[in-house]
């Protein structure tokens, strides 16, 4: 345990599941919040480093704080056309919500310890779907695993962060902290606090066809697959909302597998594959 250090997590979800002779559908929901009072900070070596003080002591200010909240949801259903064919499509969400307000601090060699004030605040919303069919046949002594998918994701976020003075201010040392009202975080402001704007935006589409193809009695399978995918992503400015810069990109991206199974008990493998970030 750490002096001072106040930790609470509320977490709660609920999962329901539907497994019928041709249907089968899943519904997850969950919620989460940590906080954290008067975390103990990273702290920062300007030259040689000091003797550390005792593993429960904290140097953190008293004003200092991270919070996390997050809402998030994913569905899915598949459902069987046909003894060898199955169809499924999901999606999900997430909805998070952060606030800090930290002050972690640079020690001399002696300990003594100067930070300056950081508060900023965050939201995240995502949004994600996939869907897709996959069967199975035989063309002779070959058995066949096809699966055609498509998927998309959609990413964005509000930030907003404020300084304070960049000259630092005294805060003790590490084995003897000094408690400092909170100086004002006017030194150095990007958008509203209260209501950040979108800085950031990405989205992502790919589309793959896959084949899992078996051999002797399933003693081999190669699997070979192909995707297109297409990445979007955007930065805005902090205060404005103005749109600073886009970068978009585009790829046809392998995948290669092979298992190869002489024993039950034995099996070599290899496998290669390539993704667009």
């Amino acid at each position: 345990a750490i002096e001072r250090e106040d930790r609470s997590l509320v977490a709660s979800s609920v999962g329901l599941d539907y497994a019928g002779e041709r249907l089968r559908f899943s519904l997850d929901l969950g919620y989460q919040d940590h906080r954290i009072d008067e975390p103990r900070p990273q702290v920062t070596p300007l030259g040689d480093v000091p003797d550390p003080p005792d593993a429960s002591a904290n140097y953190a200010q008293p004003w200092t704080y991270s919070d996390e909240e997050q809402l998030f949801g994913a569905a899915r259903g598949e459902f069987d056309l046909s003894d060898s064919v199955t169809a499924w499509l999901a999606a999900g969400a997430r909805r998070g919500d952060e606030a800090n307000e930290l002050a972690n601090p640079t020690a001399a060699a002696d300990g003594t310890l100067r930070a300056y004030r950081f508060v900023n605040t965050r939201e995240d919303t995502v949004y994600s779907g996939d869907g897709g069919v996959r069967a199975s046949f035989d063309t002779g002594p070959v058995g066949h695993r096809v699966v055609v998918s498509g998927s998309a994701t959609h990413y964005e976020s509000r930030n907003a962060f404020a300084f304070s003075d960049f000259a630092r201010f005294g805060a003790g040392s590490l084995d003897d902290p000094v408690a400092v009202d909170p100086p004002p975080a006017n030194a150095l402001v990007g958008g509203d606090l209260d209501d950040p704007l979108k800085t950031e935006e990405t989205t992502t589409k790919s589309i793959a066809i896959a084949d899992t193809l078996s051999f002797f009695d399933d003693r081999v399978h190669a699997t070979i697959g192909v995707r297109y995918q297409e990445i979007d992503t955007r930065t805005f400015d902090v205060d404005t909302g103005r749109k600073d810069s886009e970068v978009n990109g585009n790829a046809f991206t392998p995948a290669f597998g092979l298992v190869v199974q002489p024993l039950p008990e034995l099996a070599f493998f290899a496998n290669y594959a390539e993704a667009l970030q």
